[in-house]
């Protein structure tokens, strides 16, 4: 009996557990931060004019940030999974994670499925396993497919990064939370997004929480001043 209270503890610990993004705003909105043993969708940005067979890019660097941010927010040294070329990291991305004192490169294995089903099924798969951090091409998910990987993070208690096409914005999803990229351009030299959480369980008043953040020369991704000047760009890349 002892053993098995133990076990229901330690994966309501798992799922309880929360990933800060670094961006003030977002993490007093969620609660502290990204929840683990869940699924986060990211929409990445526009490369062609708006249509279905459109060619986008997910948003690398912002990916990149958040392993960061929950490897340094676990107490044991976590392996990364990256499923899908589409999602492996830029050398520009790279730079960051290679100087992160943690290794975060020495701890991750890329994965390039040849199907869609074989994604899905690496996914899954990977979510499953306790601790884990999966980033992962979830572009062409159903919702069925969804709910069976929000499952399997609920399972492992792993924090489950997914990017996903613009165009698809209006499909149906498990995921607990769901964030728009749109790439701006300040004052400064650095890469700059803005960041809007566009759907998040249990969370009121979605359409609020948008937040400016630019890359710094650490490859850390941090809220830009209120008072710096922007303008939006359309149509640039986050990798």
């Amino acid at each position: 009996m002892a053993e098995r209270i133990r076990e229901v503890e330690t994966r309501t610990r798992r799922i309880t557990t929360m990933v800060p993004t670094g961006w003030a705003p977002m993490d007093d909105a969620l609660g502290g931060g990204l929840a683990g043993g869940a699924l986060h969708e990211w929409f990445g940005v526009i490369d062609a004019p708006q249509t279905r067979t459109q060619r986008w890019t997910p948003p690398l660097l912002i990916l990149s940030h958040l392993v960061r941010q929950s490897v340094r927010a676990s107490k044991e040294r976590p392996w990364c999974l990256w499923v899908g070329e589409r999602v492996w990291p830029t050398p520009h991305g790279m730079m960051g994670l290679e100087s992160d004192h943690r290794g975060i490169l020495a701890r991750s294995l890329f994965v390039a499925p040849s199907t869609e089903g074989e994604r899905t099924w690496a996914i899954d798969l990977a979510l499953r396993v306790a601790g884990l951090v999966v980033i992962a091409d979830a572009s062409s998910l159903s919702m069925a497919s969804t709910r069976r990987l929000q499952l399997a993070a609920e399972a492992g208690g792993s924090l489950g990064l997914l990017a996903r096409p613009p165009h698809e914005r209006g499909e149906l999803s498990a995921a607990s939370t769901r964030w728009e990229i749109t790439r701006s351009v300040s004052t400064s030299e650095n890469p700059c997004w803005q960041v809007q959480l566009s759907r998040c369980k249990g969370l009121q008043a979605i359409g609020t929480h948008t937040v400016v953040v630019e890359r710094n020369h650490g490859g850390a991704v941090i809220p830009v001043p209120a008072d710096l000047p922007l303008r939006s760009r359309p149509a640039a890349l986050a990798s």
